[in-house]
């Protein structure tokens, strides 16, 4: 008999337990649905808030917008391959991505592609080259002065520095070339007769005198920069400062400045030949 009410009480014991998860996990999905409920209704005020406030915004933009003509398709003259994704039109020849054809194109729809804009650049580059050339020649073949001492009369002379001699000898040829090129781009504006009959050959020709020309300037400038820095400076136990010493300072200042002119010319003559590059990929690519 007790074996009995033992085992009626256990039954008694888990039909209790059971009874309240039930009511506990009834309490949870009653208040997950309130939840959600509450939720829904936030959301369901705010956008009709937001489109309370963005509406009359909207209408006047709908109102104001233009109407454009929309096309559903191309013009039947005009080619559109989807393999490249790209339109061509008849008659031009149709390149890859990294192709010089498709840089020739891209350079050909924007400002960079005007009439008379890439002659324009060229002549202003041409110019300020022999300008700044012609300077640097006059300042540096002026450059000499007059000193004395230990009782004798003797005179300073850009010629007695080999780097100023090869500064002034690359001036001139930078004048000249420069001048010449000038003269060359103002008969190919003017649409008259050019040296080459070719245009890829004289693209090319201009191309390698540019950039020889930029090398030997400014190896030039650079030679005469450090013969001006052992000027003021000197070298320890080798080469007094000349300037301090005999008191060059007229010398050694115009020796500086017609330094820093050839500088400029050098670099002049650099962006010339990087445009005259441009010009041959140009060249290339419309061939």
């Amino acid at each position: 008999m007790e074996s009995d009410e033992e085992g009626g009480h256990r039954e008694n014991v888990e039909r209790g337990h059971a009874g309240n998860a039930d009511s506990v996990a009834h309490s949870y999905t009653t208040e997950g649905e309130d939840d959600g409920a509450e939720e829904k209704e936030c959301g369901a005020t705010f956008l009709a808030l937001l489109g309370y406030i963005i509406g009359p915004f909207q209408t006047s933009l709908d109102t104001s917008a233009p109407n454009f003509p929309v096309r559903s398709s191309p013009p039947p003259d005009v080619k559109v391959s989807m393999r490249s994704s790209a339109i061509t039109q008849p008659g031009k020849k149709q390149g890859s991505l990294f192709s010089l054809t498709s840089l020739f194109n891209a350079s050909g729809t924007g400002r960079f592609h005007r009439p008379g804009y890439l002659k324009m650049v060229e002549a202003v580059l041409r110019c300020a080259a022999a300008v700044f050339s012609l300077i640097a020649f006059c300042v540096m073949s002026s450059t000499r002065e007059m000193r004395v001492a230990a009782g004798s009369t003797f005179e300073v002379k850009f010629s007695d520095y080999q780097a100023y001699n090869y500064l002034v000898a690359l001036n001139v040829l930078t004048f000249a070339y420069s001048s010449a090129q000038v003269v060359v781009v103002l008969q190919s504006s003017s649409n008259s007769s050019s040296i080459f009959a070719s245009p890829l050959r004289s693209g090319i020709c201009k191309y390698f005198c540019d950039e020889i020309l930029a090398i030997c300037l400014f190896s030039a400038s650079s030679s005469a920069a450090t013969a001006s820095a052992m000027s003021h400076h000197g070298l320890r136990y080798i080469w007094p400062p000349a300037c301090s010493t005999w008191k060059l300072w007229m010398f050694c200042s115009k020796a500086d400045a017609a330094v820093v002119v050839s500088f400029v010319s050098s670099f002049s003559v650099i962006l010339s030949s990087l445009f005259s590059g441009f010009s041959l990929l140009r060249i290339i690519a419309s061939v």
